[in-house]
């Protein structure tokens, strides 16, 4: 799907007038558990839980290279690096950004438990809805793995279809 298409789609399903506006919704949708806009995302996307379309929106419309050097993972990189922890369980990701690496060791082996670490906030939203789109059990931890300092932490409950997300307090 190109990057316009995919933009606009995304912003009609969250309702939103500037793609900036996107990550606020992602992180409300996966907090009140809306397993509809869910549904529909999966339904946007054609089923293909196999590929991070947030990445794309992300690393072009939101990503800090300037100050963070953010740049994300390619996808055969990620594919390689998934197998090398095919039998790791949990999988632990260290800089997750919206998850590339997660979702792809969760398609080699998608029983696990997850637990991904990211300094940047923004993208966090992004990396929970990726999660709980896939169902997947586990941590996102927001927290700057350098300094060992972490600053919140969201839980992901296996549900039926769709993983509950919450702040552990």
């Amino acid at each position: 799907m190109e990057l316009q298409t995919l933009r606009d789609r995304l912003m009609a399903l969250f309702v939103v007038e500037s793609i900036h506006d996107l990550g606020a919704k992602l992180l409300e949708c996966v907090l009140i558990n809306d397993q509809q806009k869910m549904a529909n995302y999966v339904k946007l996307i054609d089923g293909d839980l196999g590929t991070d379309y947030l990445q794309k929106i992300y690393q072009y419309y939101y990503a800090d290279r300037e100050n963070l050097g953010q740049d994300f993972t390619p996808i055969s990189l990620a594919k390689l690096m998934g197998k090398f922890v095919e039998q790791e369980d949990p999988v632990k990701d260290l800089c997750a950004g919206s998850g590339a690496l997660t979702i792809q060791s969760w398609c080699l082996n998608p029983h696990r438990q997850f637990i991904c670490y990211e300094f940047d906030q923004n993208v966090i939203p992004f990396l929970l809805f990726n999660l709980a789109i896939r169902n997947i059990e586990g941590q996102v931890i927001h927290s700057d793995v350098l300094k060992q300092e972490v600053f919140k932490t969201f839980q992901l409950e296996k549900g039926e279809r769709f993983s509950h997300v919450w702040i552990d307090q």
